[in-house]
């Protein structure tokens, strides 16, 4: 389970205390009362989860290189296929630091000439 929010911990706290607070008022009543307390009361409380993931970006399909001609199509194809596009240099920068972190290889965003999107890359030696 991910972390949770201030509010959210707030709310649950919250709510376990409500919950304790109408144990003992079960526990008090049955005793004064004379009879048994509502076992009920004493399950455990079952919060859902209402942390909300955030957004992940759209991925943009690659698009079609202006020029065409076999080698620039080709250097297209090389640069464009089978790589995520980002729409803003920061959303790729992050990206690829990530990767650099659990790859243990040095990549980098770069603006790609051909389909005027960013992608992530290995660096250059």
């Amino acid at each position: 389970m991910g972390r949770l929010c201030g509010a959210e911990r707030k709310r649950r706290k919250k709510a376990k205390a409500e919950l304790r607070l109408r144990q003992v008022e079960e526990l008090e009543k049955a005793a004064a009362e004379g009879r048994e307390p509502d076992p009920a009361i004493f399950m455990p409380i079952i919060i859902p989860n209402q942390v909300k993931k955030p957004k992940q970006p759209k991925i943009q399909e690659p698009a079609k290189p202006a020029v065409s001609s076999g080698a620039i199509d080709y250097i297209a194809e090389k640069m464009c296929i089978n790589k995520k596009i980002f729409s803003s240099s920061s959303h790729a920068s992050r990206v690829a630091a990530s990767m650099s972190l659990r790859k243990s290889e040095k990549l980098v965003s770069y603006h790609c000439p051909f389909c005027g999107s960013f992608h992530v890359g290995h660096a250059t030696k």
